[in-house]
């Protein structure tokens, strides 16, 4: 299914801008974590496992605000922990809306079938993000989008295959390369890739079933938390930038992604991938169709 279309138009210009400006390296979605802290302690969640007195603080407003303007993205990810742990995180969401954001609440939403009606109502376009492991199937991915697409009837959906945080409780539970594409390549049959309302561009879903492959983009999804900016990207934790410059500047980039750091080897992300499969589209006509006309 196509992006939605305000957003088509919103990264377009973003990204024509980019391209006029000459810029090499410039992000697409900037990760904001102000908090840690989660209600929740998943095992395949590599973002908890801080000592106690990192988990009480909170980020204040206006360092959010000067990290996103900082960095320039068109697109806002309040995540975590869990970001409506936050106090002031309807502060937090106002002030970036207000200067023309696009900006995702990515929370854990244990209440979301309580509630979805409520957050509709209130004008919020309802999104999830489902991560999927080894211990999953073919059937088991089929399942959950049906229940999220027809049954919830959330707005859109988002897909994933697990990353193997280094924190991680539980190791063994994360995909491999050819894993992941046979997982949603059957997932993906018998028109069910069409049906669904997924928050992917055409070539990323491609990119899961195998049908393409990319390098990742990890300078794309920049990601920002407590610490400062996360080197190399939202998933590894090499060291912290004070600057989105520096983190630019000083990060090796190219020694990162398959076949140059183990631990890039069996990722297939979407916070790595995805940012591939966008420049990728607006790169090519044919496939700019195809992200408005989701064929």
């Amino acid at each position: 299914m196509a992006l939605p279309l305000n957003l088509t138009v919103k990264m377009g210009s973003y990204l024509v801008k980019q391209k006029l400006l000459r810029r090499k390296k410039f992000p697409l979605i900037v990760e904001v974590e102000p908090l840690f802290a989660c209600n929740l302690a998943c095992n395949g969640c590599g973002k908890i496992q801080h000592p106690a007195g990192v988990l009480k603080q909170r980020m204040p407003v206006a360092q959010v605000i000067g990290a996103v303007e900082e960095c320039g993205a068109p697109m806002v990810s309040l995540a975590g922990g869990e970001p409506l742990m936050h106090p002031q995180i309807h502060t937090m969401a106002a002030e970036l809306l207000s200067r023309g954001k696009f900006v995702v609440l990515c929370t854990n939403a244990v209440l979301l079938p309580k509630h979805l009606h409520k957050a509709k109502a209130a004008g919020f376009a309802v999104y999830t993000n489902s991560t999927f492991f080894n211990n999953d199937s073919p059937q088991d991915v089929i399942e959950v989008l049906d229940y999220l697409n027809n049954d919830l009837k959330v707005d859109r959906m988002e897909i994933s295959p697990g990353y193997a945080y280094e924190k991680a409780p539980d190791q063994d539970r994360f995909l491999g390369v050819e894993q992941t594409r046979r997982l949603f390549k059957k997932a993906f049959s018998e028109g069910r890739r069409r049906r669904w309302r997924l928050n992917h561009s055409e070539l990323y879903l491609d990119f899961l079933e195998g049908r393409t492959d990319f390098e990742c983009t990890p300078w794309a999804i920049p990601s920002y938390s407590l610490f400062g900016w996360q080197k190399p990207c939202y998933l590894m934790a090499d060291g912290y930038a004070a600057t989105y410059q520096e983190l630019l500047e000083t990060t090796d980039w190219d020694k990162y992604g398959r076949g140059k750091d183990p631990r890039c080897d069996n990722c297939m992300a979407h916070c790595g991938y995805e940012p591939t499969a966008v420049l990728a589209t607006m790169g090519s006509l044919r496939q700019s169709l195809r992200a408005v006309t989701g064929g």
